[in-house]
Formats: structure tokens, sequence, C-alpha cells
């Protein structure tokens, strides 16, 4: 049960980030290019220095990306194993509440 509500979960979260990452192809040159011709009217050559460390850091994200996958797949054992146990407590719960109902329900209390 655990392993499905996590999943689900993390679906959801994909599908919220999908409009984002879809609007981020088309603004995210956009913005960049109005940045760097800021930028060149402002400094001069000098704006390029910030697209080549933007251009630099894109290969370094891949590698971190790759280094922290793994990670992730363990946090979602992790997070599974935290649901699974959530899921049996509230079980137990719900178990334990509705014997006391039903023993409060099956004794005749009169009110003399």
């Amino acid at each position: 049960m655990g392993q499905i509500v996590n999943l689900m979960t993390v679906d959801v979260m994909w599908l919220q980030d999908i409009p984002t990452f879809i609007h981020m192809l088309w603004s995210a040159p956009l913005i960049t290019g109005v940045a760097m011709y800021f930028l060149w009217v402002e400094v001069g050559a000098a704006a390029f220095a910030g697209l080549g460390t933007m251009i630099i850091l894109v290969p370094i994200n891949v590698v971190v990306r790759q280094i922290y996958g793994p990670m992730i797949i363990e946090q979602m054992a992790h997070k599974d194993s935290r649901i699974k146990m959530t899921n049996e407590i509230l079980s137990g719960i719900k178990v334990f509440i509705h014997s006391v109902i039903h023993s409060f329900n099956s004794h005749n209390f009169s009110m003399s």
C-alpha cells in the first residue's frame, strides 16, 4: 500500500510540473536572450562571462544528478516503508476505535 501511495504522489508531482517545464521550453531561451542583450548594453563583452558560466554548469548539473539518482531511489524506499508503517498504525487505531464503540453500544446503560 505504501508503495502505491508513494508512486501516486510522485506521478501527481510530475503532472503538476509538466506545464511549468513546457512553459520553460520557450520562455527560458527568450529570457536568456533578453538578459544577454541588456547585459551587452550595460557591460559589453563581459556579459558573455555569465553565459559561459551557465553553459559550463550544465554538464556539472548532469554529473550531480547522476550522483544523487541512487540516493533518490533509496529515499523512495524509505518513504514506502514509512507509509506502510503509518497505514498499519492507522488500521490498528481504526480497529481499536471500532471495538470500543461496539463494546460501548453492547452495554445497556440505565439512567436511574
